[in-house]
Order: structure tokens, then C-alpha cells, then sequence
């Protein structure tokens, strides 16, 4: 009898842990599948960082209002230039998602275009145009700061592994801000997501450097730092002409600083054999804290 009452326990016992297990999947599913991207109140916070120089600046994007464009609802976007975002500024684009989690995007009187579609697997392809498609090569999944979990895919440039890679988080776009994510198919593209807000509540990254940079047009700041070879392999040369500028660190696009140091130490070349390839920031720092940046590609 006492065997036959541990068993029933036992059974009893797994049973709620079975159900305990389950409606935690469930929720967790749920939470995975349920995210938005076109949702009001989201919104982008913006580096543009043109090419080796210190003209460095930031903007914000925000989903507003709806409105309804050829039979379909679309949300309006609005920027903001200014650090703490008081004036939004309507610029003629629309955005939508479907039911399939595709995102699309319209300006004007274009034609749409079709900007994320989070649905794509493995090795599945995304054309940009004639001249690129991106393929995934990976999916996982991260955590924002408020505990949810999203979806992550990994792109490249199909047929170039060594151009670099792409990121694609669900609900959220791309590290290279949520509509110009496109220029990733040339070398020169600028814009990177620096945070992510939904309500006013920094949900990506946990800890960024900074949520928008100020514009700095003093004459003063530039670099006058030279740097070679870019793409680069194996090391990086470096020649400054400017004492300005004392240290310097190397972080991926997602801020993530993978090297650092200072000039003096470092003498004129930086080994850089340990980084995988793709896209870097080479961030400079004067003094008084002033900062310059430029991108650099490893292949």
C-alpha cells in the first residue's frame, strides 16, 4: 500500500510538473511569436557615421499615426534630430507589416518595397536588387533588457562570406537602423542602430556607450589620423599627426569593444589576427573626451 501511495505522489507530482513545463513553453512561444515591429511608440535611435571623418551625427525614428494608402493601413514615420527628441517631423514614409511578419515600406508616392521578412530560415535568400541578395546562414535568439526573447537572424551577401554580416532581430530590424539597412550591400553605408525604445523604455542594447551622438562641426576635431589598409586582414597601420587624440578602441557595430589602447603604446600597427571578419568601428578619443570614427572592413 505505501509503494502503491509513493507511486500515485510520484505520478501526481509529475503531473504538474509536466503541465508546469508546458504552459511555461507556451508563454515563452508565445512571447517569441507575438512581437511587432510596426507597433506605435517604437523607436530608433540613429548613428550616421560618414566615412573617415568626425562629422558624426545621430537622428530618431519614430511609428506614429495611421493612415490608409491604396486600400492598405500604414503607419507614418517621423524623425527627430535633436538629443532629447522633442520635435517629430513627418518625412513622407509609410510602413506596414503583415500577418506573415513581413515589413514593407513606402515613400510617397513609390511603389513599396519590402523591407524585413522574419519568417526566412536557413539558407533561405532575401533580394535587395539585380546586384544583391542576402542569405541566411543562422538563427537564434537574444534577450532585451525587460526579459523578452526575440528572433535573430544572421545574413550575408550571398556568394561574398568575406563582405560581412548582417543582423535581423525580430520586432526590432537591423544594426544598421530600422529603414536603411540596404546600404549594407555597398561599402559606404553609414547609418547604425545605436538603442531601441518601446514606450520610452530602452529594451536593446543593455548597456550602449551612448543613445545619440551630437553633431560636431569644429575644425578642431579632425582626426588628421590615417589608417591602412582598409579592408584590412591581419593588422592595421596607423599614422597620427594629431596629439589631440591619445587612445583609440576597436568595437564591432553593436558597440562591443574588441580592442583598445593608446597611441603611444601601440606604436604605428595593431594586430588584429584574432578578429573575425566584418565591420568595425575605430573610435579615436582626444582629451577632454571628444571622439572620432570611422569604419573599417575585415576580410
Amino acid at each position: 500500500m505505501t509503494q502503491l501511495i509513493q507511486a500515485c505522489k510520484y505520478f501526481c507530482n509529475s503531473r504538474k510538473r509536466f503541465k508546469f513545463l508546458y504552459l511555461a513553453l507556451i508563454y515563452n512561444l508565445a512571447i517569441l511569436n507575438a512581437q511587432h515591429l510596426v507597433e506605435k511608440e517604437n523607436q530608433w535611435n540613429v548613428a550616421i557615421y560618414p566615412t573617415f571623418t568626425p562629422d558624426f551625427h545621430s537622428y530618431a525614428i519614430k511609428i506614429l499615426d495611421d493612415t490608409l494608402v491604396n486600400g492598405l493601413v500604414y503607419h507614418k514615420v517621423y524623425y527627430s534630430y535633436d538629443s532629447i527628441n522633442t520635435v517629430w517631423n513627418y518625412r513622407y514614409g509609410f510602413i506596414r507589416e503583415d500577418t506573415l511578419k513581413r515589413v514593407y515600406y513606402k515613400r510617397d508616392h513609390d511603389n513599396e518595397v519590402l523591407l524585413y521578412d522574419f519568417n526566412l530560415n536557413v539558407n533561405d535568400t532575401f533580394k535587395i536588387d539585380e546586384f544583391c541578395t542576402l542569405q541566411v546562414v543562422e538563427i537564434d535568439s537574444i534577450s532585451l533588457n525587460d526579459g523578452q526573447t526575440r528572433k535573430r537572424l544572421k545574413l550575408v551577401r550571398k556568394g561574398e562570406p568575406g563582405w560581412g554580416h548582417e543582423y535581423w532581430i525580430d520586432g526590432i530590424g537591423s544594426q544598421f537602423g530600422l529603414i536603411n539597412h540596404f546600404g549594407f550591400c555597398v561599402t559606404d553605408y553609414s547609418d547604425v542602430l545605436l538603442c531601441f525604445y518601446n514606450n520610452n523604455k530602452l529594451l536593446f542594447p543593455m548597456a550602449p556607450a551612448s543613445c545619440f551622438l551630437t553633431k560636431n562641426d569644429e575644425a578642431s576635431n579632425k582626426p588628421r589620423i590615417k589608417l591602412f589598409p582598409n579592408p584590412f586582414h591581419s593588422y592595421i597601420k596607423f599614422e597620427n599627426s594629431n596629439s589631440q587624440f591619445r587612445s583609440f578602441k576597436l568595437t564591432t557595430l553593436t558597440g562591443k569593444v574588441m580592442l583598445n589602447g593608446r597611441f603611444e603604446d601601440a606604436g604605428s600597427k595593431i594586430n588584429t589576427e584574432a578578429l573575425i571578419y566584418g565591420i568595425y568601428l575605430f573610435i579615436v578619443e582626444a582629451e577632454n573626451g571628444k571622439q572620432c570614427v570611422s569604419r573599417l572592413i575585415k576580410y
